[in-house]
C-alpha cells in the first residue's frame, strides 16, 4: 500500500518508494547545523529516487511501501550515484525482488582548449572526483542496468532532467541523466 504525501498542492498524492538523502556538513570536513534538508539534499535525493524507482516490482507483486535512507559520511565524488549503488544493494539485501541491478557513476567533460595546447577535442572523464567536478566544463550521471528490452534509443525530458536510454550491448542499456 502506498503512503500518502502531505503537500501544499495535491490532496491525493501517494508514493510507494522514498529515498531520503542526507549530506551533513561533516562529510566534507565542515562543522555546521543539521536541520531542514538543503536544496542539494532534495535534488540529489530525487535523482537517486528516480534512478531506483523503475527497478521496483509492480505493486501487485510487492504491495509494500519502501524507504531507503542514504546518509553520506564522506564525499569526494558523486554522492548521489553512491546513493544509487548503495540503495540498489540495500533493496536486494532486504529481499525486495528488484527487476535488475543498477550502478551509477559521475562522468565529466573537459574541453581540451587550444590555449592549453589542445585541439579543442572534448575529453570524457569517468568516475570523477570533487576536484574534477569543480574544474570541468560539464558533468553528468550515468546508470548502467541490465534489461531485456528492444535495442533502440529512448529520449525523454522530465522537469529539469533529460534522460537518454542507449544500448551498448543486446542485454545492457545505459541511462544518461543530464541536469539542465
Amino acid at each position: 500500500m502506498a503512503q500518502k504525501i502531505d503537500n501544499l498542492v495535491d490532496d491525493d498524492e501517494y508514493k510507494r518508494f522514498y529515498l531520503q538523502y542526507s549530506f551533513p556538513p561533516s562529510c566534507v570536513g565542515e562543522a555546521g547545523r543539521v536541520g531542514a534538508p538543503s536544496r542539494r539534499e532534495i535534488g540529489h535525493g530525487m535523482l537517486a529516487e528516480r534512478a531506483l524507482g523503475p527497478i521496483l516490482p509492480p505493486e501487485d507483486d510487492f504491495p509494500y511501501t519502501v524507504r531507503v535512507e542514504s546518509t553520506i559520511t564522506e564525499s569526494n565524488g558523486s554522492s548521489s550515484m553512491a546513493s544509487v549503488c548503495g540503495g540498489c544493494l540495500a533493496l536486494q539485501d532486504a529481499g525486495v525482488p528488484v527487476k535488475c541491478s543498477i550502478a551509477g557513476i559521475a562522468m565529466g567533460m573537459v574541453l581540451d582548449t587550444k590555449e592549453f595546447g589542445g585541439d579543442g577535442t572534448p575529453l570524457i572523464l569517468s568516475d570523477i572526483l570533487g576536484s574534477e567536478d569543480a574544474s570541468g566544463d560539464m558533468d553528468f550521471k550515468v546508470l548502467l542496468f541490465k534489461l531485456f528490452l528492444s535495442s533502440s534509443y529512448h529520449v525523454f525530458l522530465e522537469k529539469r532532467y533529460l534522460y537518454i536510454f542507449m544500448p551498448i550491448h543486446p542485454c545492457l542499456k545505459v541511462l544518461v541523466i543530464y541536469d539542465l
